[in-house]
């Protein structure tokens, strides 16, 4: 475990499906920065969860490989909770429209085993979709 500074309680969410906002978007485009994260494009989404404010990070990584698909699909569902269209295929995503349209939208963000964000989808789509 890392250093954490005296009376700080360390505190993440639980395995399994979290009501959450999006506080923040980061796009990563730093060649350095998207080496570290063997990618071609990374975005970064900040949640906080709606029950205790715990805070998560989901990080969508393109990197050339067949994994794409589910990052590409997370890029959809923020979009469609958002009531913004998806740009077509390499066309920029614009993060600052998507972020201040995702400004108090609830969003269902799934915790994996290991405790990490791995999928984020609009409260109303159900368990299976995800």
């Amino acid at each position: 475990m890392p250093w954490t500074p005296p009376g700080v309680q360390t505190k993440s969410l639980a395995p399994g499906q979290h009501q959450v906002y999006v506080v923040d978007l980061k796009e990563i485009t730093d060649p350095d920065a998207l080496a570290k994260f063997l990618a071609q494009y990374v975005l970064i989404v900040m949640c906080h969860a709606i029950d205790d404010g715990t805070e998560a990070d989901l990080i969508i990584k393109f990197s050339g490989s067949r994994f794409d698909l589910f990052a590409g699909l997370n890029v959809e569902r923020l979009h469609q909770a958002a009531g913004i269209d998806v740009p077509d295929d390499q066309t920029p995503i614009n993060p600052k429209a998507l972020l201040a349209a995702l400004r108090g939208v609830p969003m269902m963000l799934d915790i994996n085993d290991k405790g990490f964000a791995s999928t984020i989808a609009p409260i109303e789509m159900n368990e299976e979709t995800i």
